[in-house]
C-alpha cells in the first residue's frame, strides 16, 4: 500500500458506528475519520497500550465480572481522541493493518478471512481492502 506512509501525522478526528454492520457481542465495527480526509472502516480490532493488551472488539458488550457490560466503541473513542498516527504498516501475510499512535498506542486492525474485513479510502479516492481486492 503506497499511501500508508501519507498517514503519518494525521489525527483521528472522529469515530462513528459502522451502521452497515451488525453489532453483536464480539463486534464493535466502526468508521474512523482522519484529519487528512482518509476514512477507515474497521470490523475487528484491538488496542495495545504501552505494549499490553487494553481492549478489543471482542470485549464489546461483555460483562465479565464488571458492574456493567463493556462498550468497546466508547472506550475506543476515549482512547483515540486527538491521537496522531506515527506510522502505519500492512502485514502482507495476514492482511492486518497496524497503526502506531501517539500515547504509546498501537491499533491493530485484524483480518481473519479472505473477505473484506477492513477498508481504507484515501483523500484522492483510491481504496485498499484487507483482502487486497482491486
Amino acid at each position: 500500500m503506497k499511501y500508508l506512509s501519507k498517514l503519518k501525522n494525521a489525527r483521528i478526528i472522529q469515530i462513528t458506528d459502522n451502521e452497515g454492520y451488525r453489532d453483536e457481542s464480539g463486534s464493535a465495527s466502526v468508521i474512523i475519520f482522519l484529519s487528512d480526509g482518509t476514512k477507515l472502516r474497521v470490523n475487528y480490532w484491538r488496542i495495545i497500550k504501552e505494549k499490553r493488551h487494553l481492549i478489543s472488539c471482542f470485549d464489546h458488550q461483555q460483562q465479565y465480572d464488571l458492574s456493567a457490560p463493556i462498550n468497546a466503541k466508547v472506550e475506543l473513542r476515549k482512547t483515540f481522541q486527538d491521537k496522531q498516527v506515527i506510522t502505519a504498516q500492512l502485514d502482507k501475510e495476514t492482511g492486518d493493518l497496524i497503526l502506531h499512535l501517539t500515547g504509546d498506542l498501537e491499533f491493530q486492525i485484524l483480518n481473519f478471512t479472505g473477505y473484506e474485513i477492513w477498508e481504507i479510502r484515501f483523500p484522492d479516492g483510491s481504496v485498499e481492502y484487507s483482502n487486497h481486492a482491486k
